[in-house]
């Protein structure tokens, strides 16, 4: 009985410190994420007053032309504005999957201990 309770300890400290471990690394990625499309915002910002109407008008050609493969483009990733796009959403999506795994990550570990007690 001793050595059960005595493995089961040590495993739940063991889990909790890896558990740990994970949820500081997401928190921390997390952080970066946000960060970045921040950041990708801001310069999609000043592109656009920069380039004024002429980036718009530009970006509205680009979403009606085809690409080389003969399939309509998606508006999405031609030019630097749209490109900018692209790794904002690209970013954005990067911190939703993160959340959400990292909610899901954190519900089973605490089932797990509330199992084990």
């Amino acid at each position: 009985q001793k050595l059960v309770e005595r493995l089961l300890a040590e495993a739940t400290a063991e889990a909790t410190k890896i558990r740990m471990a994970a949820a500081k690394q997401a928190k921390a990625s997390l952080a970066q994420y946000k960060d970045a499309a921040k950041l990708i915002r801001s310069a999609m910002t000043v592109l656009t007053k920069f380039y004024g109407q002429k980036a718009k008008a530009q970006a509205a050609a680009d979403a009606s032309a085809k690409d080389k493969s003969g399939f309509k483009a998606n508006g999405k990733g031609n030019g630097v504005i749209g490109i900018l796009e692209v790794v904002e959403a690209n970013y954005k999506k990067l911190e939703e999957d993160l959340s959400l795994t990292e909610k899901t990550e954190a519900k089973t570990f605490n089932d797990l201990i509330n199992e084990s007690q």
